[in-house]
Formats: C-alpha cells, sequence, structure tokens
C-alpha cells in the first residue's frame, strides 16, 4: 500500500471544513472517513483523485463537533489510514 497521508483539517466561519494533506506517492485515489461519534463505525463520506491535495465542505457545526475524520491513501494494494483528525472549535 502507499504511504499514510497526513490529513489535518481546518474550521472556517463555523460552516466549512477544508481538509488538507500532501500528496503521497503511489497512491490511485483517496478516500474521506467519517466517525460521526465516539461510539460509531468510520464510513467513506467522499473519494478524490490521486493528485488531490486538500477539499472543502460545507458543515453543520453541531454534526462536526464530536466527528473524527480519516484519510486513507489507496492503491490496488491496499490503503493506508491517516492519524484521525479532529474539529478544533476552540
Amino acid at each position: 500500500p502507499p504511504p499514510a497521508p497526513a490529513l489535518s483539517m481546518t474550521l472556517s466561519n463555523g460552516k466549512q471544513v477544508t481538509f488538507s494533506w500532501e500528496d503521497v506517492t503511489d497512491e490511485t485515489e483517496y478516500r474521506l472517513l467519517e466517525k460521526s461519534s465516539v461510539t460509531a463505525e468510520f464510513s467513506q463520506i467522499a473519494s478524490f483523485a490521486a493528485d488531490a491535495t486538500s477539499h472543502a465542505m460545507n458543515v453543520f457545526l453541531p454534526a462536526v463537533i464530536n466527528a473524527s475524520y480519516v484519510l486513507q491513501a489507496c492503491n490496488s494494494a491496499g490503503c493506508s489510514d491517516s492519524a484521525e483528525a479532529q474539529a478544533d472549535v476552540t
């Protein structure tokens, strides 16, 4: 599998989250996963081309406060997960 990406996220205006990462080698796509609460499972919410390095999405702030996100770098050999990221709403 490709190397694991390093995911960061920023919240702006309380309505938009921007995910960003540096492009890793040997990936054929990225997958963004979300876990809406501590007890939930991760599920895929978006996928991106191999050369993508960011994604912005509008959000409902209360839903993002407890959510965690993981970015997977994937190819035919498998996927590697980033560390979990959470919105900094302080």
